[in-house]
């Protein structure tokens, strides 16, 4: 609440192909995981940012320090992904009064190709073989479109917008050992826009509270 984007992430489409012989134990083997056109809406305004929000709540949920009553235990099986790859993907940058933006509000739009994440599941701390929940695999996903991110905006992205996005990153460190690849050349642009911010848009939480794992729609 309390951002103007109508969205933190959407996604197009997705397949997967699973080893059937696995389906009856737990973890399950998914040889592929394809997630298909996302975009993804960042915003930052007065030292505030969505981003930041989700990454605290990841942050909170993956060193289970989470406020008030301890979550229900997650029902369901677990997945070993060998070959996540998330593809066609757009990241915008809203930023309003940042230091470094030229202007008022800047919108930075990053395209990115393709991420390939390998062996989801099967190594990374706590994992060790064990599998992910859904919950830890969603969490995963939003990592390593925001580290891809990251990767793909130095340059564009303010300096103090950029350093806040890595330094949250790098004390999660969930895609570390992933083999997090970014393919692709595509550039990104900066628009400049002029004229009122206008109003704010409150109570848009229901795409955001949707990828918070635990967090009720």
């Amino acid at each position: 609440q309390g951002f103007a984007a109508p969205h933190f992430m959407t996604l197009g489409d997705g397949a997967v192909a699973v080893s059937l012989g696995s389906l009856t134990k737990d973890p399950v083997d998914l040889p592929e995981l394809t997630l298909d056109t996302l975009d993804v809406r960042l915003e930052r305004k007065a030292g505030q940012s969505n981003y930041g929000v989700i990454l605290d709540n990841l942050g909170k949920l993956s060193s289970g320090k989470q406020p008030g009553p301890a979550p229900k235990k997650e029902e369901g099986k677990k997945f070993v992904i060998e070959h996540l790859t998330i593809r066609k993907i757009v990241v915008q940058v809203d930023m309003i009064d940042v230091p470094g933006a030229a202007s008022a509000l800047t919108k930075v739009t990053i395209p990115i190709d393709e991420i390939k994440l390998t062996n989801v599941g099967k190594t990374g701390t706590g994992v060790k073989g064990t599998g992910v929940t859904m919950s830890e695999l969603a969490s995963l996903i939003v990592q390593a479109v925001l580290a891809a991110a990251a990767e793909k905006g130095g340059g564009l992205i303010p300096a103090d917008v950029l350093g806040d996005l890595k330094g949250t990153l790098s004390n999660l460190g969930g895609v570390k050992d992933l083999g997090l690849q970014v393919v692709g050349d595509a550039k990104g642009t900066v628009e400049k826009l002029q004229g009122e911010v206008g109003k704010t848009i409150e109570d848009v939480g229901k795409g955001l509270k949707g990828l918070i794992p635990g967090a009720k729609k």
